[in-house]
């Protein structure tokens, strides 16, 4: 992004990339990320419309330390920028947000819907609802005594509500968009672990067996440990690289640094098995699913693949031959099922006395392999597809990983 930074926030960077807001959002979710010495200082999080014609902003948060430089603004501009034909829709703001609104130069009011006639934006966006904000945002203004650039509202001659109502039967609540199905998909899953500093450089040796390295790997988080929902992990996603942007997001959002390199990890689940009565209930958006249930979740691993935090270019990848039964973690050790808890501890590490039953999955061995194989195959051919880094000149400052590639996605701003 071309966006100028103040001189007060020299040595920023700017993020575009996933965010999971709500699953159940007609859109996908993104989110802007200002970035400074490894560290997340301020981001903008908003639903964007599949085809790009629509916006709506989430939240806007900047952290403490980095107020009053201008950032909250920088991130709106960059919103602005990133999706230049976008109808803007800032929604409901609260009693910061209204100061911050005020202060603000909005660079397209054009594109502000609450500046425009509902006949224009009402098959994107809820006409009643919107109204519902704007008098909210009336009412915030007149409390701080702030002009809230109202004299760029729309004005109209019927009430509000009353016509605001009137455009409610144009709104498209629903797009027939692909959502993600853990039983036709193979999905990925990201954590971020610390390791010894032994075991750390065992699994970042490239020349040592990718498979042996992978196995120490998946020994040390636990067979039956695989991530839950968090703050940023622990979603399935689509493709490997929304897993890791997850895992990247964590780092970002710490709010100590780690005391030492942290290896960003992504599983690699096959599909679920199609024949079992019901499969674990799960929320589903166009590119991850998030499991709701407190109970374990069985899974095949296809394989593993992961990168050292400081190196996020060099990603490894391994191949398990034949796949691995897993597991995601219960949310708590009374949720775990029995078949769990006859395989795995309550660190979800695999019992020593663990009996040498076949598994849910041997029927399917030969087609697990063959997708095993397939997968791991794509995730290698891309990453061979990656241009290595350029050097840089000595003294050069730190530059953040390249923005992925554009694509798919509450409190108001802030």
């Amino acid at each position: 992004m071309t966006v100028s930074r103040p001189p007060s926030l020299e040595g920023l960077s700017l993020r575009l990339s996933g965010w999971k807001g709500q699953a159940e959002h007609r859109w996908p979710g993104r989110q802007i990320i200002g970035i400074v010495n490894g560290a997340a200082v301020g981001h903008v999080e908003f639903h964007l419309h599949p085809e790009g014609r629509a916006l709506e902003v989430g939240f806007l948060e900047v952290v403490d330390g980095f107020g009053r430089r201008g950032l909250a603004s920088l991130l709106m501009d960059a919103l602005y920028e990133a999706h230049p034909d976008a109808w803007v829709n800032h929604g409901r703001r609260t009693e910061e947000g209204t100061k911050w609104w005020s202060r603000y130069r909005d660079p397209a009011p054009e594109r502000n819907i609450h500046n425009r006639p509902p006949g224009e934006w009402a098959a994107y966006y809820r006409a009643p609802r919107v109204a519902g904000d704007r008098a909210n945002n009336a009412h915030w203004n007149d409390h701080y005594c702030v002009d809230g650039h109202r004299a760029a509202e729309y004005r109209y001659g019927a009430r509000l509500e009353s016509e605001f109502q009137s455009y409610e039967q144009y709104y498209v609540p629903q797009l027939d968009t692909p959502r993600a199905d853990p039983a036709r998909q193979s999905l990925h899953a990201g954590d971020l672990v610390m390791l010894r500093p032994g075991l750390h450089r065992y699994v970042h040796d490239p020349t040592r067996p990718a498979a042996d390295r992978a196995h120490a790997l998946l020994d040390h988080i636990g067979h039956g440990n695989l991530p839950r929902k968090g703050a940023h992990t622990g979603f399935w996603n689509t493709t490997a690289q929304g897993a890791f942007d997850d895992v990247l997001h964590m780092q970002l959002f710490q709010d100590v640094p780690f005391p030492a390199p942290a290896t960003h990890v992504v599983f690699h689940a096959l599909p679920l098995q199609t024949d079992i009565d019901e499969p674990p209930r799960h929320k589903s958006a166009e590119t991850y699913i998030e499991y709701v249930d407190a109970e374990d979740v069985s899974v095949q691993l296809a394989g593993l693949s992961w990168r050292d935090g400081t190196a996020p270019r060099t990603v490894h990848h391994a191949l398990f031959d034949p796949p691995v039964d897993a597991a995601v973690a219960p949310e708590y050790p009374q949720a775990a099922t029995p078949h769990y808890r006859a395989i795995y501890d309550e660190l979800g590490e695999r019992r020593t006395d663990e009996p040498a039953a076949q598994t849910p999955f041997a029927e399917r061995a030969e087609e697990i392999r063959a997708r095993s194989e397939q997968v791991m195959g794509d995730i290698a051919a891309r990453s061979l597809s990656v241009r290595p880094p350029q050097p840089r000149p000595p003294g050069e400052g730190h530059t953040q990983p390249p923005l992925p590639p554009s694509g798919p996605a509450g409190p108001r701003p802030g």
